[in-house]
């Protein structure tokens, strides 16, 4: 349990900033080139091709957070027409712009021509601008490891992964706790029998003991002028140095 608590600590929740989102989506594209769930968009990625790929994409595999992407493109759905029949009539000039990114004629596009790519090939981080953990491999492509600070400008962690470190130092905190306590007797001083004891050690314990109490003896039985015990050790007697003198003096002055 707590490998997985440190291991979803050190995968970084972010938003990635546009340029990186392009990037990892070009990257995903290039790697679901020679899928054939995906090869007919980003091979021949015609017009009516990626028209007959998004009703096919919307009737297999539609989530709710493609709802922004597709009203975006194809505009509102309503209760008389729902997306299948938008789709399915959609003018065809309308994907020429992505159908000529994809083949490479244009650098650029627009960004509801670049989400409805992310959704035609199921990009995991998509639609932009959400809260996303990418993976080890993914961060290496926007992170490039040769780089001396990691590549961290690029993207801005966000206040959920400050929280989710609270939560699980917190949770390791408390288990250890917890721990401590069931093995302790529940926070009981745990008792030690004396017949497991060697004799040498009750030797040792018996002269810490005497060596206290003589410790305890030699301080200095004098009483301040604050009416506490005087912290010094006692070497002439009873007294320490100090108050031994005083005491001369005053028995001095008794006799006189």
């Amino acid at each position: 349990m707590f490998r997985l608590i440190f291991t979803l600590v050190g995968r970084e929740h972010m938003q990635l900033l546009y340029p990186d989102y392009i990037k990892l989506l070009k990257h995903y594209c290039e790697k679901r080139r020679f899928d054939q769930r995906f090869s007919s968009v980003l091979v021949e990625s015609s017009p009516a091709k990626l028209r007959d790929e998004c009703l096919t994409a919307y009737e297999e595999r539609y989530e709710r957070k493609d709802a922004v992407t597709l009203e975006h493109f194809f505009g509102p759905e309503s209760p008389q027409k729902t997306y299948r029949q938008i789709i399915k009539h959609f003018d065809l000039d309308k994907f020429k712009p992505l159908a000529n990114y994809l083949r490479g004629q244009t650098e650029s596009t627009e960004k509801k021509n670049i989400e409805l790519l992310a959704w035609l090939i199921d990009f995991p981080y998509r639609p932009y601008g959400r809260d996303v953990i990418l993976s080890e491999e993914d961060t290496v492509i926007i992170r490039p490891k040769d780089k001396p600070d990691g590549g961290r400008d690029k993207s801005k962690p966000t206040d959920k992964r400050n929280r989710l470190a609270i939560f699980a130092g917190s949770f390791l905190v408390a288990a250890l706790a917890g721990t401590f306590f069931v093995f302790s007797g529940r926070g009981e001083s745990p008792k030690i029998s004396t017949d497991s004891i060697s004799p040498a050690t009750h030797l040792k314990t018996a002269d810490f003991s005497a060596d206290t109490m003589t410790q305890e003896k030699r301080r200095c039985e004098a009483i301040t002028q604050k009416g506490t015990r005087c912290k010094r050790n006692a070497t002439q007697g009873n007294y320490c140095k100090q108050h031994s003198e005083i005491m001369k003096r005053k028995n001095n002055t008794a006799s006189k």
